[in-house]
Parts: C-alpha cells; sequence; structure tokens
C-alpha cells in the first residue's frame, strides 16, 4: 500500500502558488518526455511514407554515391537510412525492389525477443520460466543433469550451454540440442537457441508465431513478413521497409506513435543493456556499444574494447550473419538497415568489422568542413536553396551556364532545401521534376 503525504497550508496564497509550481514542473516534465521521442511514424497500410532530404542534414550528395557504390560492392540488397522516422536514404540494389522480400538471417533473433517482451507483458511467461516448462523433460541431449537449470532468459542471452548438434536450425530434437556447458556459466553465441525461442513463444500463446507476430505487429505497426521455417531455417522473411519499421519501434522503446506495443519498460531497457557480465556488450538478442569488453562471437575470445569504435556510444544494434544489419542510435533518433548477401567471401558468420566499415561511409556523408563551418557562422534563407510545393518533387538536377552537373538528387519531398555553400560563385539552373512528371527550370545565382 502506498502512502501519500500531502502538504498542508494555512496561507492560501502559498497553496496556489505550490499547485501553480506542481502543474508547471508536471509541464516541464512531459516536454521532455515528448522531446525525445519520436516525431513521425509512418502509416500503418499503404506505401507512403515521408521523406526528409539529405541537404537537410548536411549530407553530400557526391558522398552519398560513394556509400552507394561500396553497398553495391558488397553485395547489398537494400539500405534504408531513417532520421525522426523519416526516410532520408533508401536504395536498392540490382534487381531488388522496394517489394522484394528477402531473409533477415539471424537478425530475426532481435525480433524474437521483442516477441518475449510483448508475451511477459501480457504474462503468457516469465524470462525465469525454465525450458522445460514449454519442452518437457528430455528436451535436450548432452549434460542432462543442467536441462532442469536452463531457464529463457538463458537462451535469448546466449547463456544456455547450448550447441546446435545439426545443419539444420529448425530442428529442436533432442539429438539436434546438444547441451555442452552449465547455463550462465559462458556466454557463447549459438543458434541453437533461435528455434526453441520460437516455440517457447507459441507454446506460451497457444498459437503460431506468425499468428502472434500478425496480431502484435503486422496489425498495428505494418510489419509483413513471416518466420520462415520451411525454407529459410525458422528466419524471418520481408521487405526492407518492414525492417526498418521495426528499427523505428525499437528506437521509440517499443511504443508506435502512441501505442504501446511492448507493454513493459523494463523488459526493453534489459533488452538493450547488459543482460549477464559474461559479455556486457549483449542484451537480449541484441549487441550494445559503449562497454568496457565484448566477447568475440566468431572465436568467443574477449575483446578488451567496445563492439565499435566508428559509432556512436548510444547505439544498439542487430548484427546477423552475412550481414543482416540493425542499427539505432537514440541520440541521432537514426535508423539504418541493411539486407543482402554476405559482404565478404566467408557466409554463415557474424561479422562486426562491417558494421563499422558501413559506419566509417555514414559518418563521412557530412559535407566537407569548411562548409560545416560556413553553418556555424549563421546562415540567412538566402544561404540555401529552398521550394515549397504542394506536389511532390521528385528528382533536381542544378548545373552551371556551361551545362556542367553540379548536384543531382531523388527527392520524393513536398520541401527542397539545398545549401549554396557547396557552389562556387556564378549563374545556376535548377531542373525540376515533379511526381506529376511536370517539369520546372529556376535560375539562381550564389553572390
Amino acid at each position: 500500500m502506498a502512502i501519500i503525504l500531502k502538504p498542508i497550508f494555512k496561507n492560501k496564497a502559498l497553496k496556489f502558488k505550490f499547485i501553480k509550481l506542481h502543474f508547471l514542473l508536471i509541464f516541464i516534465l512531459s516536454a521532455l518526455s515528448a522531446t525525445s521521442q519520436i516525431s513521425y511514424f509512418p502509416p500503418q497500410d499503404g506505401s507512403s511514407w515521408a521523406k526528409s532530404p539529405p541537404s537537410s542534414h548536411n549530407f553530400c550528395q557526391d558522398r552519398i554515391h560513394e556509400l552507394f557504390d561500396y553497398l553495391d560492392q558488397t553485395n547489398t540488397k537494400a539500405f534504408i537510412l531513417l532520421i525522426d522516422g523519416k526516410i532520408v536514404i533508401e536504395k536498392y540494389f540490382n534487381t531488388f525492389t522496394k517489394e522484394s522480400s528477402t531473409s533477415w538471417g539471424t537478425s530475426s533473433e532481435t525480433l524474437a525477443a521483442f516477441l518475449v517482451g510483448i508475451a511477459a507483458s501480457e504474462n503468457l511467461l516469465s524470462t525465469e520460466d525454465l525450458s522445460i516448462k514449454y519442452l518437457g523433460n528430455n528436451w535436450s541431449s548432452g549434460l542432462a543433469e543442467f536441462e532442469k537449470e536452463v531457464k529463457l532468459k538463458h537462451h535469448i542471452s546466449m547463456t544456455s550451454g547450448l550447441q546446435r548438434n545439426s545443419p539444420f536450425l529448425s530442428c529442436i530434437t533432442p539429438e539436434c540440442l546438444k547441451l555442452t556447458k552449465q547455463p550462465g556459466t559462458v556466454w557463447e553465441y549459438n543458434e541453437a537457441n533461435f528455434p526453441i525461442i520460437l516455440k517457447v513463444i507459441e507454446k506460451a500463446s497457444n498459437q503460431t508465431v506468425n499468428k502472434y507476430l500478425f496480431e502484435k505487429l503486422r496489425a498495428t505497426v505494418g510489419i509483413s513478413g513471416s518466420f520462415d521455417k520451411k525454407n529459410n531455417n525458422g528466419y524471418f522473411v520481408s521487405n526492407a521497409r518492414s525492417m526498418a519499421r521495426f528499427g523505428l519501434l525499437l528506437l521509440n522503446e517499443g511504443v508506435w506513435d502512441s501505442l504501446a506495443i511492448l507493454g513493459n519498460s523494463d523488459f526493453f531497457k534489459q533488452m538493450t543493456s547488459p543482460s549477464q557480465s559474461l559479455n556486457p556488450s549483449y542484451g537480449y538478442l541484441t549487441w550494445i556499444n559503449g562497454q568496457n569488453s565484448f566477447v568475440n562471437p566468431k572465436n568467443s575470445t574477449i575483446e578488451k574494447s567496445s563492439i565499435s569504435k566508428v559509432a556512436p556510444k548510444d547505439l544498439f544494434t542487430s548484427i546477423g550473419v552475412d550481414d543482416q544489419l540493425i542499427n539505432v542510435v537514440p541520440s541521432q533518433k537514426m535508423v539504418w538497415i541493411r539486407l543482402g548477401e554476405a559482404s565478404k567471401a566467408k557466409k554463415n558468420q557474424i561479422d562486426l568489422d562491417y558494421n563499422d566499415e558501413v559506419w566509417e561511409k555514414i559518418k563521412y556523408l557530412k559535407c566537407k568542413s569548411k562548409e560545416a563551418n560556413a553553418s556555424k557562422k549563421g546562415t540567412s534563407p538566402s544561404d540555401f536553396l529552398k521550394l515549397t510545393s504542394k506536389v511532390p518533387i521528385k528528382r533536381i538536377m542544378v548545373s552551371d551556364s556551361n551545362g556542367k552537373i553540379h548536384y543531382a538528387a531523388e527527392i520524393n519531398s513536398n520541401e527542397l532545401n539545398i545549401a549554396l555553400s557547396n557552389f562556387s560563385k556564378g549563374s545556376y539552373f535548377a531542373k525540376i521534376l515533379f511526381v506529376n512528371d511536370i517539369v520546372s527550370t529556376k535560375r539562381f545565382t550564389v553572390n
């Protein structure tokens, strides 16, 4: 029972000041809370998704092309970068399109952990539950004496002591699941935990994991796709925008717009903070940056550093085999995702280095220092080429009087905002293509 102490005021004026101060404090706290939230969420249905021009974030177009070249060279199928919920960069490669679907690989594990959190918030399960509650006795082989010690939290933190004893990930017979160590005594990345988690969700919810996902995420957030047990070892298969939607949901701590999808803030904190001391850079099937050490998933060696020296410290990320990536940075309200094949020759490995390589390119997107310095001195409306249109702008190309192209970009927005500090003095022509295929040319001068 909570005891609330209320102040007693004999002076009515003092009482009024207290009440006024009280409500002012509530208003300030509410405002502070609101500023930490994402301001835009795409509609649950349809293909519309607001876009924010790269130029408004001081991203240089030539550097965006360098990023695209690198992604193309490293077998990428799709790349999306969001800031504050809006699409800043979206690119598909070769025959892959916005509608195409592919496997998330082991990045599917982070989605599975999130579903565990939803089930926990509905009191369908607890991370302290023993695995035998859902899998029955003799669900594993190997060290039988430890079977009754394995809990759900061990599976989602990679401390179960379990190894996959089969080339088929979807196999969860005792012969395929071998206990080799006492749970909670060692951190070791192993995919054998993933199909068990899906099985637990199904047992706890009394329905298929895909039906549960549809109810909780498709009907509310608009995430399409399914866990494909038949052809993809149970991995989640979807289009790139569904992966970006999930990243945005993670960025907003499990809340979609004003709807709490994950009604358990404690679980989200546990998911995105150290879940155990064996590998402080690992939460619940999620990697965490900014820690003092991590266990390298390739060889289980302890590295005395954070998982990334390039990415922001508050990054948390899903890094799947073959470089399926979901990166979330709360301080920048940024999400970026990458889908594709393995970036290097070796497949079926978790490569933390490749995530860093992409981050190097993203950090390089900012325009040159002289342009940044110019903006620090203060800008006026004349420092930008600005245009607002009722009809969305599809594309712009800026050329000089000799026909040389100095800037070209896909916009897909009702606003155009290009920093003129990127241009030398002279006259230029902006050729603007609207989504209704109408073309307009505007002349402007940079002094």
